[in-house]
């Protein structure tokens, strides 16, 4: 059953974190391109371009500001990347990044991304930006320009209709899903951890025996062999065999414990785990059975005691 509940937890911890990965993958790596708008007087083949801000920017001089450009080539046109060119309130940090995506009938859309930066102060900051673009069919390159990215040094509403706070679909139903999983991630955790303690509890653990332990060896021997004089000669009477069940448990605590739990507090390592368990299930029968004990049996249950206090040898 044990092995049962370990396979379980094992596969559901793995199918728990391939679908919470893959989601977050597929949230982080999936491009959502924007609609696409033809440019003013610009000719037909020219390509369409959008701009898209997460949220309002800037509200420090010096505050590290992201762009985001989407281009839409058209077939029978090829954009230049590196005649990117800007004028405004900003300087680019860095290279810009581009990210294509290659359609069947000949289109391609360019993700531009930047990272920009401006000492300047102002209620807003813009940049305009320009590329070149090669009809292939006349071979002449055309000047295009991009939308106007613009933000606001202000986090609060300064005369907009809209202020933008960013993108909170993560703390929609993703973040929920992901709250979710991760709870019962960490339920099932602690579940497993549970039974692994106590499994590594109950298979390694050796019971630290007392200080005294051997002085109450010596003691329990003697015990053990006035009560055996008394069995082996014939006495079989209920006390004799009750007094070795307490002589047992006594030399190792474990007054208290029922036959189920002998390798609990022991530890199933306890190099006198089977003797005791040995014993104290023979002396079962007599105590609560009612069964008497053969002489083969009762030597068997000296047996055991003698692995566990070895007899002092005649003087």
């Amino acid at each position: 059953m044990k092995k049962v509940i370990t396979y379980i937890f094992w596969i559901g911890l793995a199918v728990a974190g391939i679908y919470y990965g893959a989601g977050f993958y597929n949230k982080v790596n999936q491009k959502e391109w924007p609609a696409f708008e033809h440019i003013v007087d610009a000719k037909p083949n020219a390509p369409e371009v959008a701009t898209v801000t997460e949220r309002d920017y800037g509200w420090r001089i010096g505050d590290i500001v992201p762009a985001e450009y989407y281009i839409k080539q058209k077939p029978g046109t090829v954009v230049d990347p590196y005649s990117f060119s800007t004028e405004g309130n900003f300087a680019i940090l860095g290279e810009p990044e581009f990210e294509f995506k290659r359609l069947d009938d000949g289109t391609t859309y360019i993700h531009v991304k930047l990272q920009l930066q401006s000492m300047d102060i102002g209620e807003s900051l813009s940049l305009k930006s320009y590329m070149l673009y090669r009809d292939l069919e006349t071979n002449q390159d055309h000047l295009f320009p991009l939308p106007e990215f613009k933000i606001y040094t202000s986090q609060t509403w300064d005369g907009r209709e809209i202020v933008k706070v960013g993108d909170h679909s993560m703390g929609e139903k993703s973040l929920m899903v992901g709250t979710l999983l991760t709870i019962a991630i960490a339920i099932l955790m602690a579940v497993a951890m549970r039974f692994l303690s106590k499994h590594l509890r109950q298979r390694f653990f050796i019971a630290d025996l007392p200080a005294d332990f051997n002085s109450r060896k010596k003691k329990a021997r003697v015990e053990f062999d006035a009560v055996y004089e008394r069995i082996i000669n014939g006495d079989f009477s209920h006390e004799n065999f009750l007094q070795v069940a307490l002589i047992v448990r006594e030399l190792f605590h474990l007054q208290t414990a029922g036959y189920s739990e002998i390798t609990s507090r022991l530890g199933e390592a306890h190099p006198f785990r089977q003797p005791v368990t040995k014993i104290l299930l023979l002396l079962g029968e007599p105590l609560y059975r009612n069964r008497v004990l053969s002489r083969q049996e009762v030597v068997a249950m000296k047996e055991q005691f003698d692995f566990i206090v070895p007899p002092q040898p005649a003087a």
